[in-house]
């Protein structure tokens, strides 16, 4: 079970209003709750080194690849 989204959730519905409950206004305490979220959401998850490794793929150079040089 993934926990990132599941924490990413509980912070973006928590944060609000635990704002709210500390007074602050509401166009600072919406900024600070999405602050708070995309704080969670960039820090939690796969690494990219692992979120490269789940596809089963891979891109390597072919034939079929063509590079195009403009001249000026």
């Amino acid at each position: 079970m993934p926990v990132a989204p599941i924490c990413t959730l509980l912070v973006g519905m928590a944060a609000p209003l635990a704002m709210h409950l500390a007074g602050v206004e509401l166009g600072a305490g919406l900024s600070i709750s999405l602050a708070l979220v995309l704080l969670v959401v960039l820090n939690m998850g796969p690494s990219l080194r692992r979120w490269r490794m789940t596809g089963r793929h891979r891109i390597v150079p072919g034939p079929t690849m063509v590079q195009y040089v403009v001249r000026l």
